[in-house]
């Protein structure tokens, strides 16, 4: 199962979302592609990017491309909205759109700080604010 981590002061990571809710099968493929890999997922604001910034999406050097679009409303509040994604080789692999405040100075938080995405194993249960040490899941 995938968790999504930010590092803590100790040099261990805090899960601060588990990643077990149902995804369509095309979106979750990038999200275990991308794990996978073994390339870097880098945590980006992309806000400015607005709905180009989709689970799916490919980076051509000047904009994102393609990817999983969702519909929004033609009257949608872009303004008041930001987006924190997180990007494995030029794919976009997650992307979380943050309306409330409270959310959008969550993730600002989360984001500048150091986070990635996980794979645990499924021998070790864990929730949100669980710990993982890089092997194995320390609870809270």
């Amino acid at each position: 199962m995938y968790a999504c981590v930010v590092k803590n002061e100790y040099g261990t990571w805090d899960i601060y979302r588990v990643l077990n809710y149902p995804f369509p099968q095309e979106k979750e493929q990038v999200l275990i592609d991308a794990v996978a890999s073994g390339f870097p997922i880098i945590p980006m604001n992309l806000t400015e990017y607005r709905d180009a910034a989709v689970t799916g999406a490919y980076w051509t050097g000047t904009e994102w491309v393609g990817g999983y679009k969702s519909k929004f409303p033609d009257e949608y509040e872009w303004d008041a909205t930001e987006i924190y994604s997180y990007v494995c080789n030029n794919q976009i692999i997650m992307s979380m759109i943050c309306i409330q405040p409270n959310h959008k100075e969550q993730y600002g938080a989360i984001f500048s700080e150091e986070t990635t995405i996980v794979d645990i194993p499924d021998d070790q249960p864990f929730k949100v604010g669980d710990i993982w040490d890089g092997e194995n899941i320390v609870k809270q």
